[in-house]
C-alpha cells in the first residue's frame, strides 16, 4: 500500500511582496513508489558516482556535482550527509545515463529532500521533471502544486524532510502508473528537474538520495537459452 502523509502551514505573506510571489511550503510529504521494477540506478550523494547501478546502463553523470560531507536544513535543523542541490542562479538539475540493454523505464523516487528560502522568492517551489531519451523529451511532469516536485521547506515538529516520485508514464508526480517508457540498447537517458519559476542562489533544492527503477529486457540469446532449459528440465523429467 501506498503510504501518504501531508501536513500542510499557511505561507505567510511578506509585506509589500508582490501577490504573484509565493514562498515554499511548510512541512513535508510522504509519497513512495510501489515499485513493479527493480531500481537500476541509485545516488546517495556521498560522492558524485552512484551508490548502484545496473549492469544494463553506463556511463552515469550528474549536473551539478554532489555536495558531500554534512548539509543541514535550516528549516528543521535536519542533517544529511551528502547531498544533489541547485547551484547559484542555474534552474536546472540533471542527470543521464546509456543503456546496454532495451530497458522499460518504470519511474524516478526522490528521497528525503527539502527546498530552501532565505529569500522572498518563488523558485524551487514547484519543481517540473522531464524525461529524454536521445535528446528528444518523451515525457514530463505537470508544473502545479499537485502535479509538480512540490518544494516542501521539512517538518519542524518532527524533522522529517519529504519524500515523493513520478513514474514517467504519467505527467503527475506520486500517481501509480502500469506503464512504462521503452528504450533500447544505445540509447542516452536524461532526467531534468527545474524549478518552473526564475531561480534565485539564496534558495535552493536539495535531494539527499534518489533512484530510477526498471525492468531490464532479457536479451534474445538470453530468453532462448531460458527456453531450451526449460525444455531440458521438461524432458528430464519425463525420463525420471
Amino acid at each position: 500500500m501506498k503510504r501518504k502523509q501531508t501536513i500542510t502551514a499557511i505561507c505567510v505573506a511578506l509585506i509589500g511582496a508582490p501577490a504573484a510571489m509565493a514562498c515554499a511550503p511548510n512541512g513535508n510529504v510522504n509519497y513512495n513508489m510501489n515499485s513493479d521494477c527493480p531500481t537500476i540506478l541509485a545516488y546517495d550523494f556521498t560522492s558524485n558516482s552512484p551508490s548502484s547501478s545496473a549492469a544494463a546502463i553506463t556511463g552515469t553523470s550528474i549536473t551539478p556535482g554532489a555536495t558531500t560531507g554534512n548539509v543541514t536544513n535550516p528549516w528543521n535543523s535536519s542533517t544529511a550527509n551528502g547531498v544533489w542541490q541547485s547551484s547559484g542562479t542555474m534552474n536546472t538539475l540533471s542527470m543521464s545515463f546509456s543503456a546496454t540493454q532495451a530497458i522499460d523505464l518504470e519511474g524516478l523516487q526522490l528521497t528525503n529532500y527539502w527546498s530552501t528560502e532565505p529569500t522572498p522568492s518563488a523558485s524551487w517551489d514547484r519543481n517540473q521533471a522531464k524525461l529524454f531519451v536521445n535528446g528528444v523529451q518523451v515525457a514530463a511532469t505537470g508544473t502545479s502544486n499537485t502535479t509538480s516536485f512540490r518544494g516542501w521547506k521539512g517538518n519542524t515538529t518532527t524533522g522529517l524532510n519529504s519524500n515523493d516520485y513520478w513514474e514517467f508514464a504519467t505527467n503527475s508526480t506520486h500517481t501509480a502508473s502500469n506503464g512504462t517508457i521503452a528504450v533500447n540498447a544505445g540509447d542516452t537517458v536524461r532526467i531534468d528537474i527545474m524549478t518552473t519559476n526564475t531561480p534565485s542562489g539564496n534558495n535552493q533544492l536539495i535531494i539527499d538520495g534518489l533512484h530510477v527503477t526498471g525492468c531490464v529486457v532479457p536479451e534474445p540469446s538470453s530468453t532462448m537459452l531460458l527456453g531450451l532449459a526449460g525444455l531440458g528440465f521438461i524432458a528430464r523429467r519425463r525420463r525420471a
